[in-house]
Formats: C-alpha cells, sequence, structure tokens
C-alpha cells in the first residue's frame, strides 16, 4: 500500500485555519479578600471550573488579559488551600507556582488602578508589565507609569526601568536608616522598659532619675549595638539575594516552558514515513502503512488484521514482539500526534479534532489525551501553542 510521502506525510488530514477572533473584555468583580462560604464541595469545584475556563479562553496576548488570568488564579488561590491550588494549577492548565505568581503580582499590582486605567492598560508590553508588577517595584513608580500611559504613551521595558531606578530607594540609604533607628535613644528607653523594668515600675524610675545609668555607658549595650548594627547588615544583603533568586526562578521557568515546546515539536515531526522507519521490515511496514492511511477512521485491531491478511492473534502477537506495543496502542498514538498538530497549529474545537483523528466519541478521546499526556486537551493547547508562537517569534 502506497503512503503519501509529501511534505506533511504525517499528518494526511486537510487542514483549515481558523483565525482567532479577538474578544471582549468583560469586567470582572474585584477578587474577595476573604475565603467565599461554599455550601457544598460541589459549588467551590464548579466555581473554579468556572475561573479554569474562563482563563483557557483568554490568548495571553495583551495586558488586560494578563490582569484578568492574574485575577483568576488570585480568586482560585483564595478559595482553596495551598498544596489544592497547586495540584489545580498543574491539573487544569500543567502551570506551576512560579509562573502562576507571574500572572498573580499582575492582579495585586493593578487590581486598584484598573479603574483609571481601563483598557490603556493594553499600552504596556507585556515585559513591561511584569517588571511593574514585581513586588519589588516602588509604588510611586507605577503611578508615573499611570500618568505615562494617559498621556498616550507605550510603556516599554527601558521605560519601565529608569522608573524603577528612579524611585527604587538605594541599599546604601537603607542601611543608614537602619542605623539611625538603632540609635534613636527613645527606642533604647523603649527596649530597656520593654526588656528589664516592669511596666508598673517605669513611672517610679521616671520620678528617680538620679538612679538611672545612661545605656551608652554600658559596654554590655556598646556590644548589643554592635552586632544589631550587623545583623542589619546582613538583613540587607539577604533581601538583596532573594530579589536575585526570584529573578533567577522567573528565568528558569521561562527556560523550562520553552525547552517544553522543542520538546513538543520534536515529538511532533518524530513520526515521518513507516516505511523509512521499518524499511527492513515488509510485515511492519504494511501494518504502519494502513495505519497512517486509515487513522482517522474508527479502525480496529481487526481492520488492520484483515487488510495484512492475518489473524487478530497472529497480528497481535507480530507486532507487540517487534515493536513492544500492541496494534492498538500504535493507532492511539498516531492519533495523539495528529491531535497535537491540529492543537497547536489550529483554533479547532476540540470535539471537532476529536472527529478528526478518528474518534466517534470525543469523551473517548479526552480519557485517552489525559492519558498520553497527563492533562486535558484544552490545557495543552493554552501551554504549548502560546509557547510555540512565542518561541517561533
Amino acid at each position: 500500500m502506497k503512503t503519501n510521502n509529501n511534505k506533511l506525510t504525517a499528518f494526511p488530514m486537510e487542514v483549515k485555519i481558523i483565525p482567532t477572533q479577538s474578544e471582549q473584555i468583560i469586567d470582572q468583580a474585584s477578587v474577595p479578600k476573604s475565603k467565599p462560604d461554599f455550601k457544598t464541595k460541589e459549588e467551590k469545584q464548579q466555581h473554579l471550573a468556572t475561573l479554569a475556563e474562563d482563563t483557557r479562553r483568554r490568548p495571553k496576548r495583551s495586558a488586560i488579559d494578563i490582569y484578568y488570568i492574574g485575577l483568576n488564579l488570585l480568586e482560585a488561590q483564595n478559595i482553596t488551600e495551598h498544596d489544592e491550588f497547586i495540584a489545580w494549577l498543574r491539573q487544569e492548565f500543567g502551570m506551576g507556582k512560579t509562573s502562576a505568581y507571574k500572572f498573580i503580582y499582575v492582579a495585586k499590582a493593578f487590581k486598584s488602578k484598573i479603574p483609571i486605567l481601563g483598557n490603556l492598560i493594553n499600552n504596556i508590553t507585556l515585559t513591561a508589565l511584569y517588571k511593574l508588577a514585581a513586588p519589588s517595584t516602588p509604588e510611586a513608580a507605577r503611578d508615573e507609569a499611570i500618568d505615562i500611559l494617559k498621556a498616550g504613551e507605550v510603556l516599554k521595558p527601558d521605560v519601565v526601568k529608569n522608573l524603577i531606578k528612579k524611585y527604587r530607594i538605594p541599599k546604601t540609604v537603607k542601611k543608614e536608616q537602619y542605623k539611625a533607628s538603632l540609635n534613636s535613644p527613645q527606642r533604647y528607653t523603649n527596649q530597656l522598659e520593654a526588656s528589664v523594668l516592669p511596666k508598673t515600675k517605669v513611672g517610679h524610675i521616671e520620678q528617680t532619675t538620679s538612679n538611672f545609668m545612661p545605656l551608652s555607658s554600658t559596654p554590655q549595650q556598646d556590644e548589643l549595638q554592635k552586632l544589631t548594627t550587623e545583623r542589619d547588615t546582613y538583613k540587607v544583603q539577604l533581601e538583596a539575594l532573594q530579589i536575585k533568586n526570584e529573578e533567577l526562578k522567573l528565568y528558569l521557568g521561562k527556560f523550562c516552558l520553552e525547552l517544553t515546546v522543542l520538546q513538543t515539536d520534536a515529538e511532533i515531526l518524530k513520526f515521518t514515513d513507516p516505511k523509512l522507519v521499518f524499511q527492513s521490515d515488509p510485515q511492519m511496514s504494511q501494518v504502519f502503512s494502513f495505519i497512517e492511511a486509515n487513522f482517522h477512521q474508527p479502525i480496529t485491531l481487526l481492520h488492520v488484521a484483515q487488510a495484512i491478511g492475518y489473524s487478530r492473534a497472529y497480528l497481535t502477537s507480530l507486532v507487540r514482539c517487534r515493536t513492544g506495543k500492541t496494534v492498538q496502542n500504535w493507532i492511539i498514538w498516531r492519533r495523539m500526534k495528529a491531535a497535537c498538530f491540529l492543537l497547536l497549529e489550529t483554533s479547532e474545537g476540540v470535539e471537532e479534532i476529536a472527529a478528526k483523528v478518528g474518534y466517534q466519541c470525543a469523551v473517548n478521546f479526552f480519557r485517552q489525551f489525559r492519558q498520553h499526556y497527563g492533562t486535558t486537551p484544552h490545557a495543552w493547547r493554552i501551554k504549548n501553542r502560546t509557547l510555540h508562537t512565542r518561541t517561533l517569534a
């Protein structure tokens, strides 16, 4: 049986690409500060499903989409426990905590500013948006950024970097502020009253100041001051290291996601002409040629056996011996690769894709896709199609 040897041999169906339509921005209520009181567990799960679906439909190509995704994740975090939230992220989107917090930081930083900004937030490039939303960014920098947006300008990363640099307090100034607070006489008086003197005797001591020894004349207090200064110096250094660590985590998360895209692309391109893979084995070449030509039909082991001229038992034993898998395993594998191609390169619905790759029942497609990739088709598409487009760009 001949196999189509053209450029798209691995995906022989005809693909119609449907352009993604720009979605209408929908107003959302502010995220509640306390956990909502769900009457049943089903109500909570239904609300989480609504948040997940709204997050999936947002293409993450504009700042307003990033903001609303952040609101959804922030609300989901608010109504779940920590471990439950992490599990929900992985199940619904294949997303880790580091990636989720990029969106959450945007929601927290701009939640009070969206009524002022509106769609002007889309004039912030995504890299600049993440920089502005970082917890270490001074609030004054965000306020001036809003003034720039109101003036009709676009906020780019270099502009935001200068704003942050303008308002960030230098480390040396922070260190001097710490020292100033340490040397405050009132601080030492309060410290002595709290740690040495009972509160009931403070008034009595104030009346008998002649019995009070100045702190500066006590060697122990001088040593305490020295140790405290060293402690605060280390604290400033620790804060700087923590900020650097968060930045490295973000870079690592981005690298891992881009690596996933490359691995996915390699998996999709791995399946070429079966005759080339099994060119020295005519029997296997016949099997895979039939699967390649008919996987989009509801074929089974029986159809393959009849086409090759073997019994089902003999064909099953033959394929398992040569490849380590069953005929049905290979049919499912081929359908999964074709489904990944359509999910990645088109905007067709999941049910439509299921029918195109040979499934009469979409439920079976969902079940086998999750078994194969550990996630839903929706989550796989969101994770891989967006990153695939970004990597190619």
